[in-house]
């Protein structure tokens, strides 16, 4: 057995980068659960010229390394080379100066990176897409019935959020099965990094399916509105979540943007309005256009950027139906449709001119478009759909007439 040697001479960058492969070349054994108990609290002796090191465990073969955080020459800081990544043999491990492992290189380090790739699984950025629409429906019902229920909004966000996360992990499934995800162009990362494996992914589909079914029991339950009228909104909506890129993939079809288009929009609204009023109403559906418009430009982003890996995978998106130039086309109608509506709907109400405070960003995000910078545009449009949303429904709150609604 060999032990790491407690001061080494390094004299370049070059002499570093030669050390570490050498001790990554080197013969390690990978530790059991038994012996990585022993290592919390441990030091490795800080060789000479390496400061801030932190010893780490692979997550992936637990085999322990070091990084160096910053590399010194003649006292002076050189480089910071988190790149540069070598394995300690286990024998090297004393106690003493020298850098420390970094938490506990087992369990906790594991279960966090789990929870994470579950968290990251669900695509949190998206989220505004499903409770903006929510947030709009309660609105427009307060508007007629003049009540508002904290206990049917929080029920009706769980479930809305459940059925779309669940909507969110089939589609991670799908693509990765049919080859349109893969780990040189996917923007989903949870199954070409191996993050999770694909059943882990179907089990977190089943269970999210089973949060929102929960969820829309406890909701029918508080909810004066008939169960028939929350049943058929709410599998509805179920059902384009899962037959998006499950069952008949309507994704792959060109008619995923006509099913975010109805899902993200009238069917949200309506659930939420009909939870809170205790009635049906077709007045909502005209409110939720221009919020759906905006929404469906976050997919039409992100396919229009996909468009070459969905071609070389056999899908057909609108996106690629229409080619760069019409996929501009329309996704500039799907930012600024929305503001010519409430330039229009103001001649009733001031307040619906509130919107528009987010117009200069959409212009910016057409000209992100229009340069080919698709990389992050989904994302930003995400934060826009935020935006929007929000001052949309606080100028239904605010407004003093809104048209159609008795």
């Amino acid at each position: 057995m060999t032990s790491l040697p407690r001061k080494l001479k390094l004299t370049s960058s070059v002499e570093i980068a030669t050390r570490l492969e050498a001790a990554e070349s080197s013969s390690t054994r990978l530790l059991g659960d038994s012996e990585t108990s022993l290592l919390q609290g441990a030091f490795y002796p800080a060789p000479s010229g390496l400061s801030g090191q932190t010893a780490r465990r692979r997550a992936d073969s637990g085999v322990l390394t070091y990084v160096p955080r910053s590399v010194t020459f003649s006292g002076r800081p050189m480089v910071d080379h988190p790149s540069a990544t070598g394995v300690l043999p286990t024998q090297a491990l004393t106690t003493g100066s020298g850098y420390a492992l970094q938490g506990t290189p087992s369990r906790a380090m594991a279960g966090q990176s789990r929870l994470s790739a579950y968290l990251l699984a669900l695509r949190p950025w998206s989220f505004s897409a499903s409770l903006a629409p929510v947030a709009l429906g309660a609105a427009l019902a307060y508007r007629v019935v003049h009540h508002f229920s904290p206990l049917v909004f929080v029920a009706s966000c769980v479930t809305a959020l459940s059925v779309h996360a669940a909507g969110n992990v089939v589609n991670t499934y799908f693509d990765y099965m049919r080859g349109v995800d893969s780990r040189t162009s996917s923007d989903d990362r949870t199954l070409v990094d191996r993050r999770l494996t694909p059943g882990e992914v179907v089990h977190l589909g089943a269970l999210l399916y089973t949060i929102g079914c929960i969820g829309f029991i406890l909701l029918a339950g508080c909810s004066e509105a008939r169960m028939e009228h929350l049943a058929l909104v709410y599998f509805g909506g179920l059902s384009s979540s899962f037959l998006y890129t499950g069952g008949l993939g309507l994704k792959y079809i060109a008619l995923g943007d006509l099913l975010v288009l109805v899902t993200f929009g009238p069917v949200c609204v309506l659930y939420s309005f009909v939870a809170q009023a205790g009635r049906m109403d077709p007045a909502p559906l005209w409110y939720a256009m221009p919020l759906a418009m905006n929404t469906e430009a976050i997919l039409h982003a992100n396919n229009a950027r996909d468009r070459q890996q969905d071609a070389r995978a056999g899908a057909v998106t609108l996106a690629l139906l229409l080619g760069p130039t019409g996929s501009h086309v329309l996704y500039a109608l799907l930012l600024f449709v929305p503001y010519l509506l409430f330039a229009l709907l103001a001649a009733r109400s001031r307040w619906l001119l509130l919107p528009l405070i987010t117009l200069p960003s959409a212009f910016n995000l057409e000209r992100q478009f229009r340069d080919g910078r698709l990389a992050r545009l989904p994302r930003h449009t995400a934060r826009l759909n935020l935006y929007f949303g929000l001052f949309y429904i606080l100028a239904v709150v605010l407004a003093d007439f809104l048209p159609g609604l008795h």
